[in-house]
């Protein structure tokens, strides 16, 4: 999807200008907390980057991408879930985060 569809996309929708490439880990990353911690938190975005961040770090050196997505199972069903969003994203920032894998064009479009 990201280096496919998406990519034309935005690369013919700017005319030339912006060019996605994407690296998806072969990774699983174990978070130290389970599902409901972030699920119940009010500061779940920011949990999970804290969190995962590290994890990833010690494959990848994270300075050199312009966009991260976070991808997790959906949130939303934990019980007493305080998240709303199959998607959020920091405003002018370099963070994304796909709740229930949330790999849909538009949803991905939208946060990038």
């Amino acid at each position: 999807m990201m280096d496919g569809v998406l990519r034309q996309k935005y690369y013919d929708s700017s005319y030339g200008k912006t060019d996605l490439q994407s690296t998806v880990t072969p990774f699983v990353y174990r978070m130290p907390h389970n599902a409901g911690y972030y699920a119940t938190s009010n500061n779940i975005w920011t949990l999970i980057k804290n969190d995962a961040t590290p994890l990833a770090a010690a494959n990848y050196d994270l300075a050199s991408y312009d966009r991260i997505a976070f991808s997790f199972p959906n949130l939303k069903d934990v019980p007493g879930s305080t998240v709303r969003s199959m998607s959020h994203a920091e405003y002018g920032g370099k963070y994304m985060w796909l709740n229930g894998g949330g790999f849909g064009f538009y949803t991905v479009a939208h946060e990038l």
